[in-house]
């Protein structure tokens, strides 16, 4: 059941992405490909319609529900959920309010099972036994990734807010990780006191970059462009005129007459 899902998610991702106007045979499509495509409809709404039905039959009979289960019918039914959100989202914003009923329909009762897969693994949590060198792997990606990230852009011209959510981001590793690099070197386990007071280093510098920029970011908002393209080869802009003993606000003109 869990690979039919998947499939079912995926298919769906796939049909909903926008396509080019070539892309569309029209009238002159071979029937086999429209059979084709009937096929894979027809069996895409089955596979949809048995995988929602199966959840909500054992979610409503209450059958034996594992922390697999549970783990499963969150994942599944929170990327479904989403994807008829945002389905429901566009029917409204284009006006489809029959379109958006279905969808928002669908989107409610994803949501609900993905409530009822959370509520299981929280009520399973205690079965939960992660390899602690698989946590430590995933950590240690994901705060490569984030220092990469902002390592990476750190060259270019920054403004304001991007400056403050690059220290706002990094502030708070920093000092998570200085605390647990002390922590570490108390208790003689030099190694990762080393490890995280690196980590530590980096985290802070990243910091201290974006608090450097917020100061005084090195990209400036655009000007405003007073301008205006009078359609004859010449613009008028603001500028001062004088009569050579005044000076006062003006438009001047220039260009191709």
């Amino acid at each position: 059941m869990r690979k039919l899902a998947l499939a079912v998610l995926v298919t769906l991702l796939l049909a909903t992405r926008s396509k080019p106007a070539e892309a569309h045979c029209g009238q002159d499509c071979p029937v086999w490909l429209d059979v084709m495509g009937l096929t894979l409809a027809a069996g895409l709404v089955g596979g949809y319609a048995y995988g929602t039905g199966y959840m909500v039959y054992r979610d409503a009979t209450g059958q034996e529900q594992t922390l697999s289960y549970g783990g499963t019918e969150l994942a599944i039914n929170a990327a479904l959920g989403s994807l008829f959100v945002g389905g429901t989202y566009a029917s409204i914003k284009e006006g489809q309010l029959g379109t958006a009923a279905v969808s928002g329909a669908l989107a409610l009762t994803h949501t609900a099972l993905a409530a009822h897969g959370a509520y299981r693994v929280y009520q399973l949590r205690g079965e939960i036994r992660p390899d602690p060198k698989t946590v430590a792997a995933f950590v240690g990606l994901g705060y490569a990734s984030n220092a990469l990230f902002w390592a990476v852009q750190a060259p270019g011209p920054h403004d304001r807010s991007w400056s403050i959510t690059e220290a706002a981001v990094n502030a708070p590793m920093a000092a998570g990780l200085a605390y647990l690099a002390v922590d570490r070197a108390h208790d003689g386990r030099n190694r990762q006191a080393a490890l995280f007071g690196g980590m530590a280093a980096v985290s802070g510098a990243l910091a201290l970059h974006g608090a450097w920029h917020a100061i005084a970011p090195t990209r400036k908002p655009p000007a405003l462009d007073l301008d205006f393209d009078l359609g004859i080869g010449a613009d008028v802009a603001p500028t001062v005129v004088t009569d050579g003993k005044e000076v006062a606000p003006g438009l001047g003109a220039s260009g191709t007459w």
